[in-house]
C-alpha cells in the first residue's frame, strides 16, 4: 500500500505539511500553539483560574491540536512521518547548542501520538532536509515562508 507522507518541523514556528502518495500537498499547517500565562514566584501556585488573568502569555505547544492534526493525517491511511530531530543546532555555522526542553518535550509528545496512530516515525537531521529540499537559513525562517 503506498503511503502518505507527512513533514514535520516541531519547533512552535514549524509546521505539518501532509503529502498524497502521488506527492501533492493534501494541507500545510502551522504547528499548533496557544497562549499561556506567564507565572513567576509566587504566582506559579495560583489556582489556573487566576493564572489565566495574568496579562503576560507565552506561546506554548497545543497538544490537542497536535493530536488532532496528526488524527486527520493517520484517518486518510497509511501515513509515514518524516519528523525533524533538534537534537544539535548549530549557530552561525560554529557553536553547537542541545534543543530546548520544550522542543524535545514537543518531538516527544508526536513520536507518542504517532505510535497510538499508527504513523511510522523517521527522524531526520535538519540540515538532512533542508539540503534535500534545497533551501538554506533558518528552519524557523523556512518553515514561515513556506507554509
Amino acid at each position: 500500500m503506498i503511503a502518505y507522507s507527512l513533514g514535520i518541523d516541531p519547533g512552535k514556528s514549524g509546521a505539518l505539511v501532509l503529502l498524497d502518495p502521488l506527492g501533492a500537498v493534501v494541507w500545510a499547517r502551522r504547528m499548533p500553539v496557544i497562549a499561556r500565562p506567564v507565572a513567576k514566584g509566587w504566582q506559579r501556585h495560583l489556582p489556573a483560574a487566576e493564572l489565566r488573568k495574568l496579562p503576560k502569555t507565552a506561546p506554548d505547544y497545543d497538544q490537542v491540536g497536535i493530536r488532532d492534526a496528526l488524527r486527520d493525517a493517520a484517518d486518510r491511511g497509511r501515513v509515514v512521518a518524516t519528523l525533524e530531530n533538534p537534537g544539535l543546532i548549530r549557530i552561525g555555522g560554529k557553536a553547537m547548542v542541545t534543543a530546548s526542553g520544550s522542543l524535545k518535550s514537543c518531538v516527544g509528545l508526536i513520536e507518542g501520538v504517532c505510535a497510538g496512530l499508527g504513523i511510522e516515525v523517521r527522524k531526520v537531521a535538519p540540515a538532512t532536509w533542508q539540503a534535500a529540499m534545497s533551501v538554506r537559513g533558518n528552519s524557523d525562517e523556512i518553515g514561515r515562508a513556506h507554509v
